[in-house]
């Protein structure tokens, strides 16, 4: 009895210690103590709030004016950005004020006044811009999101869709699933499960904790909670690794999805541990949650986020080779 008590203290001073190592260095280096005015950290929070805008561009059901205290806060920060003299020309500075010229105009185009603050500002950072390129969010068509191709293909043409209607065979579904079995996982431990729910009382609840979807989530005709269990992994130096088992599955998973003519949308679990209770209770289940993927069939002409990405130049990190 005693030993057994040692040995539990034991993993609580640990915990304690490892997980304690992780939250200082997430609270030093993550956005939550608020950004430190780096070009880096600018950046971040700028492509935060310039893809809300982008993606409510792209919904179903666009609602007029939307998202004015977001776009007040995008505006401020572009200028913040200009002002402290960081790089005026980088792919997502100039991408958030395409975004926010394209709201100006499809509020034009529906011939919807936009809050003077918002016009006024925007003004502003053409004048402080003015060669940005004027991009519309893209509209696809599924029988081209769609196409059999080779891997490029496939991974230049996948999207995030927020546009369903119709339905999708049951054993698509399954077939997809079965494909992203070829996902790799450490040693093997295959931690990965996929929960198939169809609309119903689990569904609203799942989506009413996911703080993403609205909009568009309840037009989806299932979701796919992606889990994994930890039962598989031995220390603590593994505390991730469900994760990151889990994140590999999921990728494997969207184009599988993408292969099989579904269409999908990933939606986060960032939840608090309360929500992710709830979750584990609803799943019945005591895996993490990975992801919930959102899927259906979609039109034949929908429109996708433009979500610009950076630079490989930028991504790349080269090392000495003495070091």
């Amino acid at each position: 009895m005693i030993q057994k008590i040692k040995h539990t203290l034991s993993h609580l001073y640990h915990a304690f210690r490892i997980y304690g190592s992780d939250a200082r260095h997430y609270i030093a280096h993550s956005l939550i103590r608020g950004y430190d005015k780096s070009e880096y950290s600018f950046l971040r929070m700028i492509t935060l709030r310039a893809h809300v805008v982008e993606k409510g561009l792209t919904m179903p059901h666009m609602r007029a004016n939307f998202g004015e205290e977001n776009i007040l806060a995008l505006i401020a920060l572009c200028k913040q950005y200009a002002q402290a003299k960081h790089n005026t020309t980088h792919t997502l500075f100039l991408e958030a004020i395409s975004v926010l010229c394209e709201y100006q105009r499809v509020h034009e185009s529906m011939g919807k006044p936009i809050h003077p603050q918002i016009q006024e500002g925007i003004e502003e950072l053409i004048k402080l811009c003015p060669d940005v390129p004027q991009h519309n969010q893209p509209e696809v068509q599924s029988s081209e999101l769609f196409k059999h191709g080779d891997f490029a293909y496939i991974a230049q043409h996948r999207h995030s869709v927020r546009h369903f209607e119709g339905h999708i065979r049951y054993e698509d579904i399954t077939k997809a699933i079965d494909l992203a079995r070829t996902a790799p996982s450490a040693c093997n431990r295959q931690p990965v499960r996929v929960h198939i729910i169809p609309h119903g009382a689990l569904f609203d609840r799942l989506l009413n904790l996911q703080h993403g979807n609205r909009g568009f989530g309840s037009d989806a005709e299932y979701l796919l909670v992606v889990t994994a269990s930890e039962e598989g992994y031995t220390g603590f130096n593994e505390r991730n690794a469900s994760y990151v088992d889990g994140g590999i599955f999921l990728m494997n998973l969207l184009y599988a999805l993408q292969y099989h003519a579904i269409a999908s949308c990933t939606l986060n679990c960032s939840f608090l541990p309360d929500e992710e209770k709830q979750v584990r209770e609803a799943l019945q289940t005591e895996d993490i949650a990975v992801a919930i993927v959102a899927i259906g069939s979609c039109p034949e002409s929908f429109q996708v986020a433009r979500s610009e990405r950076i630079p490989v130049s930028e991504i790349i990190v080269h090392h000495d080779t003495q070091a």
